[in-house]
């Protein structure tokens, strides 16, 4: 019989056990099954691997430990279980661990910013493009199964492994879903797992046993006994036979002898086994080893397997005798899975293809090369992988694990199985984490005597050398100036010696922290503090010393006191040093970045401290450098130290200098101040004190960084894996408002579903676009309350108005202004606006009927300040005035800055948001402006006597606001808010700015897309006409017109959904709660944004299409439409409380209008559309012409 063709040659036998297999009659007649339980089989594989053979026990079994104590709570062997190693988990359930469909897409290297950059810089370069890592790999990990992940290199063994470890996968966009026992656990997959990555990261100065020590008093549950915990740590260096190197130190290759490569990865697996997890991960655990100790970690992999354990990992080329060891095998090739079953199964699977292995091959080398592309036969590999993996893929093996898979993933995914323990990931509290972090920074220092003395060595010869340098300096003109450089050298050597050891220090442990940290070992707080009480005491040795030398050498001043507060003051410059130091490390991406940085930061500062250049000569728009530089406050400190007792000295002047003959001439000369003595203390504690608040902030902003970045979506719903900081802004092309906001709903809709979480900035909001759901939102106001958005930005506006306010607050605004904007209190004010529409049509007419008006929006602002101002103030804003020569004016101008501020702010963290308004000078003039208004509005009220004052306020809000005001602020600043009555000073001007932006904002847009579409649909603008020619109003509107104008109100409706002005409602999450259409579970504190604009758009809501632009719709087929298709003012308890004003509004300007115009397209030059995301959505691009009937 033929053999069958392959591509293979036959390589030679390289293992002992490939030759007695071949060659041994005696072993060949017995054909052994190379089962992991048998005896024979594992006797003879330990014997290669030089391991002594337990006699009389079956593979795996363990001796019964000997008897204990029954008042101790020693570690318990179990005869029954199946390894050599105690349980001290016992609340831990065995775990499945199961994937469905996961897609992992590597984004372009040059992507957002960048790529934007390059496109418009560069645009003959070509852009590269997303590459698929992952393509809808499916899997399952069963309790007690070992399951190897192998395939060629770029297959996608290691991302694979990072998404279910939930470990950085780098900026990967990632789909799917991993559940353990069902549940979708997220970054909490470490409370039931360990892991044991590639890269090995250790303090290399501790021991063996000191690092099993330090996890074991930091990771094992707090119910622990001491003795328990060194038992555990005993068995651990038992079982990787690690007993002959437990007081060997880890090492760094080539600078501290320690532990080989092997031993360093036992050390990894002790470490994680140690906590006794129910699953295991190992990235390549065999990597760089010998077939020796390759053997013995696999070998305790599969011990830990037979307790029950589910082990996965990734490995490359085993050996024969390891690869006999795996139960499962996930192949994969180029992305996809090629075959995912038995170990034994899969020979036959290959078989069956026409790929069948050599004799005395071994099996996982023929796999990863069947699986390989070959550089000479690339077209051949690529279609020989594919016709595997597509093979496996319709295989009926394959079916059968999807289908179980899909039972773990319909689970109802509340956490809530007993996998999932909502108590803190830390084992232990804050002090303990202090403490063993403290002892583990106390080792590595005592066994570094080395750096140490030579820090001290350094400290003293530079000393030396700055003392030779300035040695003995005498009292007189010459010498005043060289003991200002004495003092300035002082602090240059603080500085840039602690700002460049901290950051390079801090910058070299992140990788080790951010590891540990990950694990749930230490929280940030007692790791920093820790590093800061090691650190202190050496570096303040270290410039003592240095100081000291320098001091007494030079003659400064001649006094014990003078000298200990030199020496205080430089502490003070040490701890603002060592705080930037740890923010330039803690910032930058590695140590190479963070001594970079140190020059760029620290050279400005020095420059503006005044010892170059003199403070009045410092440019203007440099000068706040000069007022963080901590060299100066310190400069000014010593300066007035050393020179504050010297009466005098002789005035030796050389040439034009100035003559200095005291202490106070010199401090004079550098225009420093004795009376900012204390100032200047005060602000280097407040320094020391911000820089810490800083280093704290970019540490927890770095871990939300790899939250973010590696961030795994919580529960069935989905989306796009977010950018840091930025969210999904850039993503969506929302940042640059390169596209609709209404656009980018439906397109997130199409792609994820009618749920998908979706991140602006660092806030994950939960779009709802399943109606049902969105009606049941709206119903429950119990449930959800006002959304973030307004809590968060438009209190940096107004932080007291009644759009920002909830409870009882909002109840106490409500009483005051909600009445006022009933139907029946606005329909009075008709009159008003009739007037200011009138206004606005005679400046028209002195237009020519050709003029392209392309400043329409400003034109509708102008009309409804003018409008608003009248019927909320009494007041006229004169916005429009025959004689402006533009349609612009200090009111409208200052508003106009205020929203393009906003708009800045919008997306940004309050913080960001905040800071930013503070330091920009036109938003700060813009809001000067506006209050000089409302202040003006507020007197002239307060002029109007009381019983016209009280008349008006029900159907004036500017009477009823000052009518409200608290007659004792004071007394009633002190009540609870339920028992306060009316409003403060501060929160009638907060109503009154929110009021006049809202007032005028919203329906000025509107209108202006009125317009707009008139312009663009005349067929339109005729039938509105004809409906007011038939109703035969002539130059006369009462409110029996208004009602009967059915046309324009349809008109109206669509130009708000067609063109909405607003993009969603957004609502908060007050208990946890499940939406009752689509099953989605919502908890406290979570956002929601109900999408209007793309609801408007949907065209399963609406029977004829909604990308038509069709005002009929609102007369006949989607006149009874669901209530909640269409929400231009929003709904539920918060909806806009102005919107019946604002129909009014539209309703009277349009109709009065086209009583005497008509509305032409300016053309294609001006009329183009298009929008701007401000407050609301304002038309970009209208230009049109007005021509009077």
């Amino acid at each position: 019989m033929n053999e069958p063709k392959n591509n293979f040659r036959n390589y030679p036998i390289n293992t002992l056990g490939d030759y007695i297999r071949q060659n041994n009659s005696t072993w060949r007649t017995h054909n052994y099954p190379n089962k992991q339980h048998d005896l024979d089989w594992y006797r003879y594989l330990r014997q290669q691997a030089n391991l002594p053979v337990q006699r009389d026990i079956l593979y795996g079994k363990r001796r019964k430990s000997k008897v204990h104590s029954q008042t101790q709570k020693t570690v318990a062997y179990d005869d029954d279980d199946d390894l050599g190693i105690s349980k001290i988990n016992f609340t831990s359930p065995p775990v499945t661990l199961t994937w469905l469909d996961l897609k992992a897409k590597a984004p372009p290297e040059d992507k957002g910013i960048k790529r934007t950059i390059r496109k418009a810089l560069c645009p003959w370069k070509q852009v590269t493009q997303s590459t698929i890592l992952l393509e809808g790999v499916s899997g399952i990990a069963k309790p007690g199964q070992l399951v190897a992940i192998m395939g060629a290199s770029g297959a996608g063994k290691t991302t694979l492994l990072n998404i279910l470890t939930n470990r950085r996968p780098g900026t990967l966009k990632i789909e799917g879903e991993v559940r353990v026992n069902g549940t979708n656990m997220g970054r909490n997959i470490n409370r039931v797992s360990g892991y044991v990555q590639q890269e090995e990261l250790f303090i290399p100065s501790m021991t063996t046993r000191e690092h099993l020590h330090f996890h074991a008093m930091l990771r094992l549950n707090h119910d622990i006994s001491k003795e328990q915990r060194i038992a555990r740590i005993d068995e651990m260096l038992d079982l990787f036979n690690l007993n002959t190197v437990e007081n060997t130190v880890i090492g760094q290759p080539g600078l501290i002898k320690g532990l080989s490569g092997g031993e360093k990865r036992r050390l990894l697996f002790a470490s994680e086994v140690m906590i006794d997890p129910s699953l295991l991960f190992a990235d390549e655990p065999t990597s760089g080893l010998d077939g020796s100790m390759a053997f013995t970690i696999c070998d305790v992999m599969r011990k830990l397997c037979n307790q029950g354990k589910t082990i996965v990992c990734t490995i490359h080329q085993p050996s024969s005798e390891i690869f006999q060891l795996f139960d499962t095998l996930y192949l994969l090739a180029e992305g996809r899975v090629a075959y995912f079953g038995s170990r034994k199964k899969a020979q036959e699977f290959f078989n069956k293809l026409g790929f069948e292995a050599p004799n005395n091959y071994n099996l996982s080398d023929f796999y990863i090369q069947t699986l390989s592309i070959l550089p000479f036969e690339k077209e051949e590999s690529l279609e020989r992988i594919q016709n595997i993996c597509d093979t496996y893929e319709h295989s009926s093996l394959n079916t059968q694990y999807i289908d179980e898979i899909q039972k773990y993933h319909s689970i109802d995914d509340d956490q809530s199985n007993g996998i999932f323990d909502h108590s803190s990931k830390y084992k232990t509290n804050i002090f303990n984490q202090f403490r063993w972090l403290l002892w583990r920074l106390l080792i590595d220092m005592f066994r570094n005597p080395f750096e140490f003395r030579f820090r001290i060595l350094t400290s003293v010869i530079l000393g030396l050398i700055l003392g030779f340098s300035f040695l003995n300096l005498k009292y007189d003109q010459t010498a005043s100036q060289n003991m200002s450089s004495v003092l300035f050298l002082m602090i240059l050597d603080v500085t840039f010696m602690v700002v460049q050891r901290n950051a390079d220090s801090m910058s070299r442990q992140l990788p080790l922290f951010f590891k540990e940290h990950d694990d749930g070992i230490y929280r940030t707080i007692p790791y920093y503090i820790s590093k800061v009480v090691v650190e202190l005491p050496i570096t303040a040795i270290d410039i003592f010393l240095s100081i000291t030398i320098i001091y007494w050498m030079a003659n400064l001043y001649n006094s014990a006191r003078r000298f200990f507060i030199l020496q205080g003051i430089l502490l003070l410059c040490m701890l603002v040093s060592m705080s930037v130091g740890t923010l330039i490390g803690v910032s930058s991406p590695t140590s190479t970045v963070a001594s970079a940085l140190v020059v760029p930061i620290l050279i400005p500062l020095l420059v503006v401290s005044g010892f170059y250049i003199k403070t009045k000569s410092i440019p203007k728009w440099l000068i706040w450098l000069h007022y963080i530089s901590w060299p100066y406050y310190t400069d000014e400190l010593l300066s007035i130290n050393q020179w504050a007792d010297v009466k005098s000295f002789d005035c030796n002047r050389m040439g034009n200098t100035t003559c200095l003959r005291s202490g106070d001439d010199v401090l004079a000369y550098y225009s420093f101040k004795k009376s900012n003595y204390n100032r200047n203390i005060g602000l280097l504690v407040l320094l020391f004190g911000v820089g810490q608040l800083l280093i704290i902030f970019f540490v927890i902003l770095w871990i939300i960084y790899i939250k973010l970045k590696y961030f795994t979506l919580r529960g069935p719903v989905p989306g796009q894996p977010p950018h840091f900081f930025f969210g999904n802004l850039i993503q969506a092309g929302l940042l640059f408002g390169s596209k609709p906001i209404s656009d980018i709903y439906i397109s997130y809709k199409e792609r994820f579903g009618d749920i998908y979480l979706f991140w602006v900035g660092f806030i994950r909001y939960t779009i709802v676009h399943n109606i049902d759901d969105v009606q049941y939102i709206f119903n429950n106001r119990n449930k959800y309350d006002q959304g973030s958005i307004f809590l968060e930005k438009l209190s940096i506006l107004a932080p007291d108005s009644i759009i920002c306010n909830i409870g009882a607050k909002f109840k106490r605004h409500g009483a005051i202004t909600m009445p006022l904007f009933r139907r029946n209190k606005i329909l009075s004010n008709i009159n008003i606006i009739i007037d200011g529409t009138d206004k606005l049509l005679d400046r028209w007419r002195t237009q020519s009927s050709e003029h392209v008006h392309t400043d329409i929006v400003e034109q509708c602002q102008n009309l409804l300040l003018e409008v608003f101002g009248m019927i909320a103030f009494d007041y006229d804003l004169e916005t429009i005035n025959e004689n402006l020569s533009e349609n612009k004016n200090e009111l409208t101008e200052a508003l106009k800055h205020i929203m393009d501020a906003f708009r800045m702010i919008l997306y940004a963290p309050s913080i960001i948001s905040t800071t930013y308004l503070k330091c920009n000078p036109r938003y700060q003039r813009a809001r000067a402006t506006i209050e000089r208004y409302l202040n003006n509005m507020v007197e002239q009220e307060l002029t109007e006597s009381l019983d016209s004052r009280t008349e008006r306020k029900k159907i004036s809000l500017i009477a009823s606001l000052v009518s409200s005001l608290q007659t004792d602020e004071k007394a009633e600043a002190v009540k609870k808010e339920e028992d306060k009555k009316g409003i403060s000073r501060k929160e009638l001007f907060d109503e009154m700015l929110m009021f006049l932006i809202a007032g005028y904002e919203t329906t000025s847009t509107a209108l202006a897309w009125c317009i707009y579409q008139l312009s663009k649909h005349p067929r339109i603008q005729e039938k509105i006409k004809k409906e007011l020619i038939d109703d035969n109003t002539g130059q006369y509107l009462s409110f029996d017109h208004l009602d009967s104008f059915v046309y324009l109100d349809c008109f109206i409706n669509e130009v708000l959904r067609y063109s909405p002005t607003i993009d969603g409602t957004s609502r908060t999450v007050v208990v946890d709660d499940c939406l009752p259409s689509s099953g989605t579970r919502l908890y406290k504190g979570d956002q929601v944004l109900i999408p209007s604009s793309a609801l408007a758009r949907d065209d399963r809501h609406w029977k004829i299409d909604p990308n038509l632009f069709y005002p009929e719709r609102f007369l006949n087929e989607d006149k009874h439409r669901h209530p909640c298709a269409f929400l231009p003012f929003g709904n539920g308890h918060r909806q806009c409380i102005g919107q019946d004003l604002a129909r009014l509004e539209l309703k009277i300007i349009l109709a009065r209008m086209l009583q005497q115009v008509t509305i032409g397209d300016g053309g294609p030059e001006f009329n183009t559309g298009g929008c701007i995301q401000r407050l609301t959505i304002v038309p970009k691009h209208v230009g049109v012409t007005i021509q009077f009937s």
